[in-house]
């Protein structure tokens, strides 16, 4: 285990050194034991569209950062929960070297946020964005090690990526 592999698992180790909230919209209906998951896929209308872009250059946030916040908004209000945990997928390439390179690189990474209820929409984006940027350094990590260390820890990790938030990229031009 070479000393990146450390940091990075001290990182992981550290961001869930408390234990891992329950992020659901399950509404008090028991999970489902099995892994069958549903998907959900949005497309924005061109004005709408228009509209999000002009706030997130007005707002300097990534589009995908203030989808993040607006997911994690309605979960914390609909469920009264502050403190979640929405995974995402990160392209897992970390150099141009690699950015090149056929294959499958994606990791799941969970991201946690904990806010408090009076902080406002812009200050929570600019949390998300942090954790965006900073949990991106530590994306190698692999998530099966995160689980493993965590539940040797006496932690349910049932919370860890009950909710995915993806952006795929539509190819075309403005």
């Amino acid at each position: 285990q070479s000393a990146k592999f450390l940091k990075d698992q001290d990182f992981w180790l550290e961001e869930f050194a408390t234990s891992v909230p329950e992020t659901n919209l399950s509404f008090g209906e028991k999970l489902p034991e099995d892994i069958t998951c549903q998907r959900l896929t949005f497309t924005l209308p061109d004005e709408l569209y228009r509209t999000v872009d002009s706030y997130c250059n007005s707002n300097q946030v990534t589009l995908f950062q203030l989808f993040y916040t607006v997911l994690h908004t309605y979960i914390a209000r609909v469920t009264g929960n502050y403190d979640g945990v929405i995974g995402i997928a990160h392209h897992g390439r970390k150099n141009a070297r690699q950015r090149q390179m056929p294959g499958m690189f994606v990791s799941t990474v969970p991201i946690r946020v904990s806010c408090q209820g009076q902080d406002t929409f812009t200050e929570l984006q600019q949390l998300v964005g942090k954790k965006l940027r900073n949990t991106a350094r530590y994306q190698q990590y692999p998530y099966d090690e995160l689980a493993q260390r965590l539940q040797e820890q006496g932690q349910s990790v049932s919370g860890l990526l009950n909710i995915n938030l993806v952006q795929v990229p539509e190819w075309r031009t403005m």
